[in-house]
This record gives C-alpha cells, sequence and structure tokens, in this order.
C-alpha cells in the first residue's frame, strides 16, 4: 500500500536514519539522471542476478543490492558522483560510501563531527537496512 503522505509530497522517516522524500514531477522532469539514479538505488537481487546470467558474468555469490551501489561507484569518479546524487534526491542529505565496511553513512560529517559522541550517533545505511530503504523509495515513487 502507498503511504498516503507520499500523495501530498510529504517526507516519510526512515527509521532514525533519514527521510525519503517523493520527487515531484518538477523534479524529475529537471533532472536528466532521474532513471539513473532509480537504477542504481532500487536494483533488486533479482535483477542483479538477471544482470549476471544474462551477460554471461560468472559468479559463486551475487553482490546484494547495496554491494551493487559500491560496484557502481567503484566504476569511476563520474559514477560514484551519480551514486551519491542519486541518494540526495531521494533523501536530501550528503551520504558518505565506505565500500570498505559495506557501509553509507548519511549526513555531512564535516558538518556534524562535533555532535558524534559515538558511533552511535552515526545514521548508517547498511546491507541490514538497505533492502527496506530501498521499498521505501520505490513507495515514494509509485511502484
Amino acid at each position: 500500500m502507498i503511504e498516503p503522505k507520499f500523495f501530498i509530497g510529504s517526507p516519510i522517516a526512515f527509521k532514525e536514519i533519514c527521510w525519503v522524500y517523493p520527487p515531484k514531477i518538477k523534479d524529475i522532469v529537471n533532472d536528466d539522471n532521474y532513471s539513473v539514479y532509480r537504477k542504481i538505488l532500487m536494483t533488486s537481487q533479482e535483477e542483479i542476478e538477471d544482470m549476471y546470467v544474462e551477460n554471461n558474468i560468472p559468479f559463486t555469490e551475487l553482490p546484494t543490492p547495496l554491494e551493487y551501489v559500491f560496484l557502481l561507484a567503484s566504476t569511476n569518479a563520474e559514477t560514484k558522483a551519480l551514486c551519491i546524487k542519486a541518494f540526495k534526491f531521494f533523501i536530501h542529505e550528503s551520504v558518505f560510501l565506505l565500500p570498505e565496511l559495506n557501509k553509507i553513512i548519511v549526513g555531512d560529517l564535516e558538518d556534524s563531527l562535533e555532535s558524534i559522541k559515538t558511533v552511535k550517533d552515526l545514521r548508517i545505511i547498511d546491507n541490514d537496512n538497505f533492502f527496506e530503504l530501498q521499498n521505501l523509495m520505490r513507495t515514494s515513487i509509485g511502484e
């Protein structure tokens, strides 16, 4: 069921990590990368498997959707910037990618370093919650 708040353009809280903002039509029309953002952030595990099979890429273990984001980001600086912009498009905040730890930190670290006292103060997206975030983003666009 689509969250009624999305119909009126209101953001929905994702845990205590961030807010997901439904894109307005003008946001979609004015950003040529909207379809790229969707592809980066909303690719499912099944779609990843299909890509590997269709392209005859050998695998023993497939990347998770979050690991797929990190793989894309590692391609080159331009693609990494697109990955970061994709998050900003939907959550209206900066993110910091930590592929070595398989985590994404939400928020501008430089601005918030003084308020962070422990690791628990960090707002983290990881494999444990990325699928739920994906579903909320899909819901925000009516999928």
